[in-house]
This record gives structure tokens, sequence and C-alpha cells, in this order.
């Protein structure tokens, strides 16, 4: 229990931003409604553990709103210049925590880190010898856990 706890704790406590709600359901209900959401926003789950609570997993966010939902982020300057590369992809990198409270209550923990993947091509005089990918860690605002919570509450 100790190692669950600790876990749980680092995977919080390593961003920045957790948002947390307390609901009126039941731990099974809760999990239920959390994989609805994950699956009907098209996460790609990397961890799963109901025993822990535990779900991690990974959701493609659209370019226009990645700005709002994540801050910190740096884009290679490569790219924003126009030079031989792009964007491959932005992501959400989730963890979603569920705790049981009580019979009928339940906690929900939501953390986020946004990713931006990226790739420019290496040269040797004019030809393209190779791609080298870049991934860049951006930290969350909060307001893609607050959207995330307030979509539970349709299911």
């Amino acid at each position: 229990m100790k190692k669950l706890f600790l876990l749980l704790s680092l995977l919080i406590s390593s961003n920045l931003f957790s948002m947390e709600k307390e609901v009126s359901s039941s731990f099974e209900s809760t999990w239920s409604k959390v994989l609805l959401l994950m699956s009907a926003e098209d996460a790609k789950t990397s961890f799963i553990d109901k025993s822990s609570g535990l779900l991690q997993a990974s959701i493609n966010v659209p370019r226009d709103l990645f700005d709002l939902y994540y801050s910190g982020c740096q884009y290679p300057k490569r790219i924003e210049r126009n030079y031989a590369g792009g964007f491959i992809s932005f992501t959400s990198d989730i963890s979603v925590v569920v705790q049981e409270v009580s019979n009928d209550r339940s906690k929900i923990i939501i953390n986020s880190k946004g990713v931006i993947e990226s790739y420019r091509n290496r040269k040797f005089i004019i030809f393209n010898t190779s791609k080298i990918i870049d991934y860049n860690n951006c930290d969350s605002t909060g307001e893609y856990e607050k959207k995330l919570l307030e979509s539970l509450s349709k299911f």
C-alpha cells in the first residue's frame, strides 16, 4: 500500500497543476465514467489499473487550443522560421486517479502535461540525410483538467 501511495503521489506531483473533485457516486460508477470519458476523447491508454484507480493516457489536442491548455511551451525556432521541418502532433499526457472516499462517494484527481512532437531535417550540404524528432513538454494551465472534470458530469 505504501508503494501505491508513493506512486500516486509521484504521478500527481510530477506536474505543477492537478485538479480534484469529490463526486457523489461509488468508486465503480466513477471508474466506469472515467473509462467512458477516455473513450469519448479517443484517448490512447498507456496504463490502467482498476485496483489502484490509476489510468494514464494520451489525447490529441487541436493546435489552436494547445496554448489555452498549456503554457511554457518552447516551440522549435527552426520550425517557426519555416526551416525544413514541421509539427507532428500536439498531445496531452493525462494521469487520472480515482479514490474511494466512502461507499457512495469518490474522488477524481486529474493532471496533465502537454507534449509537442516536431521534426527537422538534418542536412549535408543541400541533401536531407535524416529526420530528427524533438519532444517539448509544456506545463498545464489547468483548463484541460477542468474541461475533463466538467465532461465527466455528462456520463
